[in-house]
C-alpha cells in the first residue's frame, strides 16, 4: 500500500478504538470483512466470521467503561500489496463515576486490507482492562489515581495556560500544541519528534530550535532528547521513565545533573 493509505489505516484504526472505549462498536464493526478473526484478550478466546465477532465484541464494548484514550503511538508494521497491519498501545483513562480514577497501558493490532477498493479489517487484536478495574491494593489503586490526576491536571492547565509550541509539521502545516500535553520532544535526523498525549507530531525544524521555544519547563536529559518534568514517573542510572513508560536515555556521567534539573523544575 501506498503511503497515504497506510496513513488512512492509521486514522481508522484510532478512530475505531475511540468510538471502542466510548462503548460504541459500530466503526469497529462496520469496516470488518465478512470472514474477520477476532483474538479477544481473555485466554483462548478466538472467532472468526462477523456474526460471532460481531456479537462478542458488542457485548465486549457494553462490559468496559467508558473511556477516552490519550498518548497513543500507532505503528504500520506490515505493508504486503493490498494488506497493512497495525499495531498501538495507548492509555485507557477511565473517570470513573464510582469514585476511582483507573489508567491503564493497552495494545491493539488491527490488519486492513484492501478489497474492491475499500479498506476492511481482517484481523484484530484490542486489550482491555477486564478484571483489573478494582485495583488489587492500596498502593496499587493510590499510584492509579496519581498516574490519572497527573494527566487530567495537565488538560486542565492545557486550557488554561495559553504558551504553546508552534512549528512546520514535516506535512505541510503549522501546528500549535500546547506547551502542558507535551511529554517529551526528541531528534530525528535532522526533525524533531514533537510526543504528547494526544500522539506524536513530526517537526521539520531541529531540536535545538524546539528547545529554544519550550523555555525553562523542560529539561535536556540527553542530547537527543528533552522531557517535561510533569510526566517523569522514574529517574534511574542510565534514563528517565515517562508516565507512558517512554524510556529516554540519560548519560550515566549526567545522572546527578539531570536528576537535580528534574526534581529542582518540578518543585
Amino acid at each position: 500500500m501506498k503511503k497515504e493509505i497506510e496513513r488512512r489505516c492509521v486514522e481508522l484504526t484510532q478512530a475505531a478504538l475511540v468510538s471502542f472505549w466510548q462503548g460504541d462498536s459500530s466503526i469497529v464493526l462496520g469496516s470488518c470483512s465478512d470472514d474477520v478473526m477476532w483474538v479477544a484478550p481473555d485466554e483462548g478466546r478466538y472467532m472468526r466470521g462477523i456474526d460471532s465477532v460481531s456479537a462478542d465484541f458488542t457485548r465486549a464494548a457494553r462490559e468496559i467503561e467508558p473511556a477516552h484514550i490519550s498518548q497513543a503511538q500507532f505503528t504500520v508494521v506490515q505493508n504486503c500489496g493490498d494488506a497493512c497491519s497495525v499495531v498501538g498501545r495507548y492509555v485507557v483513562t477511565v473517570d470513573g463515576e464510582k469514585g476511582l480514577f483507573h489508567q491503564v497501558q493497552e495494545r491493539c493490532q488491527f490488519t486492513w486490507e484492501r478489497r474492491m477498493g475499500e479498506l476492511r479489517i481482517v484481523s484484530m487484536f484490542v486489550s482491555w482492562p477486564r478484571k483489573r478495574v478494582n485495583p488489587d491494593s492500596p498502593e496499587q489503586a493510590d499510584a492509579l489515581n496519581k498516574a490519572t490526576r497527573r494527566y487530567v491536571e495537565a488538560r486542565i492547565a492545557a486550557q488554561s495556560d495559553k504558551r504553546r509550541l508552534v512549528f512546520p509539521d514535516v506535512n505541510g502545516p503549522i501546528r500549535f500544541v500546547s506547551l502542558n500535553e507535551i511529554l517529551w520532544v526528541g531528534a530525528r535526523r535532522k526533525h524533531t519528534i514533537i510526543h504528547t498525549v494526544s500522539g506524536d507530531y513530526e517537526a521539520s525544524i531541529g531540536l535545538s530550535e524546539v528547545e529554544r521555544s519550550l523555555g525553562s519547563g523542560f529539561v535536556r536529559v540527553h542530547r537527543s532528547f528533552i522531557v517535561n518534568p510533569s510526566y517523569v514517573s522514574l529517574i534511574e542510572r542510565r534514563e528517565v521513565v515517562m508516565t507512558d513508560d517512554t524510556r529516554v536515555p540519560v548519560p550515566e556521567k549526567r545522572h546527578a545533573e539531570v536528576a537535580s534539573k528534574l526534581m529542582r523544575t518540578i518543585g
